[in-house]
């Protein structure tokens, strides 16, 4: 479990919407299926991503957003990380570049999911508790073990 891939804890259900829909569509689908952002696709490649930040920024600067579309607020370029990522590196790329999500793409670049920061934290607590209950089972004792990895 040290290693633990990007495509081992990803969300593979995505949900989508067109560059061209409004706002209002997209804010519909995120309440609907309770989702905090929805990846904006043309022609079948991502174009960008529209989050709740994103929604909230345009609710303050703007007094009409219900035509809005989705191409006017959301962040774009899209930043993806690769399948056979660590989780280590998302969680360091997303805080190195403020991003709470990543589209997840394949090794031939197709969008295959997304991983949250949510995501990354329930698998650091699992890759934590693993390691944890490996020093338990080896009975190691706690300070040979910082002497040894340097903590």
């Amino acid at each position: 479990m040290k290693h633990t891939k990007v495509k081992d804890i990803m969300t593979t259900e995505l949900k989508t919407i067109g560059k061209e829909q409004t706002v209002i569509d997209a804010v519909n689908v995120m309440a609907e299926h309770n989702i905090s952002c929805v990846l904006v696709f043309d022609e079948g490649k991502p174009e960008g991503i529209l989050t709740e930040r994103d929604i909230l920024r345009i609710v303050k600067d703007h007094s009409n957003t219900d035509e809005m579309k989705v191409h006017e607020t959301m962040s774009s370029p899209v930043q993806t990380i690769h399948d056979t990522a660590t989780i280590v590196a998302a969680g360091n790329l997303m805080q190195k570049h403020n991003i709470r999500r990543f589209p997840v793409v394949s090794e031939h670049g197709d969008v295959i999911g997304i991983i949250t920061e949510t995501d990354v934290l329930r698998g650091s607590i699992e890759l934590t508790t693993s390691l944890a209950w490996k020093i338990i089972e080896l009975d190691v004792n706690p300070d040979e073990f910082k002497k040894r990895f340097s903590f």
